[in-house]
């Protein structure tokens, strides 16, 4: 593998990881991707392929977006 390709897929992780933390917070609260890609300062295209890659525990499905509030595909994390 190319150390490109090394680096790339630890950004993915390290997105993963950084997802999963904000939508713990968020309590249970819904975000579409582009919401969340301006929430955390990285771009959209790189919070839709994280998170279809199953990038943790999360819940995504047609909702409505707390921040926007457009019905779309939103994702969070259950509340427990």
């Amino acid at each position: 593998m190319s150390a490109w390709a090394e680096t790339g897929a630890a950004l993915v992780d390290d997105l993963g990881d950084v997802l999963g933390d904000f939508l713990r917070r968020a309590h249970g609260r819904s975000f579409c991707d582009g919401c969340l890609a301006l929430e955390l300062h990285v771009n959209r295209l790189e919070v839709a392929s994280t998170l279809g890659g199953g990038a943790a525990p999360m819940d995504r499905g047609h909702g409505r977006c707390s921040i926007c509030g457009q019905t779309l595909t939103v994702t969070r994390v259950e509340t427990e």
